[in-house]
């Protein structure tokens, strides 16, 4: 797919001719930097507001509200944005508040909660009927959501089904994992060629027809052009000879529609949110169905990833001068819901 993301001035503007003829003027000026950027009109902000932002992406073509990314550089035609997708300006003033709150009111934060449970529920809803917030988790990286998937699949690897199938040039985030994992158990990471004809569905299902297939790691389109698989296809097969079936959902939510995760049966939705999720680097969300993390086996062990469990610290109530600490039974921050009492550090036996 060629996505693509140019901007069309507006009638005032193409009347204009204001800036080529100020360009020309200072390059055929040959005055020093100074003198060149006086005779460089000047771009005020929101300058663009008017102007439309075209969005084409798998043959479809849509007029953007150029407002939303007044701080985009208007020098250059952008194209193949979806790596480097630009932050529109709702998002940066969220951004801005963020950090701004950090900066001024730390202790206003607390454990941000609510904040997690509207980004989760959000992102729920792009992932179609039956998906709630308490299946989403807000993770580093779809790369590390695929660590998780392949950690909690683990089992599903044995000497009659060890395989694990991806498709040739897939993105890595969903296929080091598998790499991992293959090498631990013994298993075999098996690779569908590219189809001459472009069916990557028919490709897959003619591979799944092994039955040696143990989990399937797919996106739903290709990141290389774009190349749709019809995960409908695949997950009734995926279905009928239990197999797991693991989505990298990056190239496609919050561009392509819903995804209706429930109905295609899938164990793992993850989508790294910098690009159509219009989001910051550095997180991603992680879709993981109830059945599989109501007996997973956790990566991680901490007090935060675990239900009525107490804090191994606590922040003291607000506005208190009391330091930091243990939990105890005096603080209203320290009530435990637990009908577990406190371990102490010293009182648990090494794990081997």
């Amino acid at each position: 797919r060629k996505t693509t993301l140019a901007m069309t001035p507006s009638q005032s503007e193409q009347g204009s001719g204001e800036r080529s003829k100020a360009h020309k003027d200072a390059a055929q000026g040959g005055g020093g930097t100074h003198d060149r950027e006086q005779q460089r009109p000047k771009e005020k902000q929101g300058q663009y507001q008017h102007s439309q932002l075209l969005y084409t992406s798998r043959g479809t073509t849509m007029l953007l509200d150029a407002s939303e990314w007044d701080r985009l550089s208007r020098n250059a035609v952008y194209f193949d944005s979806a790596g480097r997708t630009p932050t529109p300006l709702s998002t940066l003033r969220v951004g801005e508040a963020a950090l701004l709150r950090k900066a001024a009111t730390p202790w206003s934060i607390g454990d941000a909660v609510q904040m997690r449970n509207d980004v989760r529920e959000r992102y729920a809803a792009l992932l179609g009927a039956g998906v709630c917030a308490q299946d989403i988790a807000v993770v580093p990286s779809c790369s590390y959501a695929m660590s998780l998937a392949a950690n909690m699949l683990s089992h599903k690897l044995v000497a009659s089904r060890c395989a694990v199938l991806v498709l040739e040039g897939q993105n890595h985030s969903n296929v080091m994992a598998w790499q991992v994992l293959c090498r631990r158990r013994g298993g075999d990471l098996a690779i569908v060629a590219r189809p001459a004809d472009g069916d990557w569905a028919r490709a897959v299902l003619s591979r799944l027809n092994a039955n040696d297939v143990a989990v399937c790691a797919l996106p739903p389109c290709h990141w290389c052009d774009g190349a749709i698989i019809d995960l409908v296809a695949v997950s009734e097969a995926c279905k009928s000879l239990d197999v797991s079936l693991v989505i990298d959902a990056t190239q496609f939510v919050g561009a392509g529609g819903v995804l209706h995760a429930k109905a295609l049966g899938a164990a793992v939705v993850a989508s790294s949110i910098h690009k159509w999720l219009l989001g910051p680097y550095g997180a991603a969300l992680l879709y993981v169905d109830a059945a599989l993390y109501e007996t997973a086996t956790p990566l991680e062990h901490h007090d935060r990833n675990r239900e009525d469990t107490p804090r191994a610290s606590c922040p003291a109530p607000r506005g208190s001068t009391r330091a930091a600490g243990p939990p105890t039974s005096s603080c209203q921050c320290c009530v435990i819901r637990s009908t577990s009492s406190w371990i102490s550090a010293s009182s648990v036996s090494p794990i081997h």
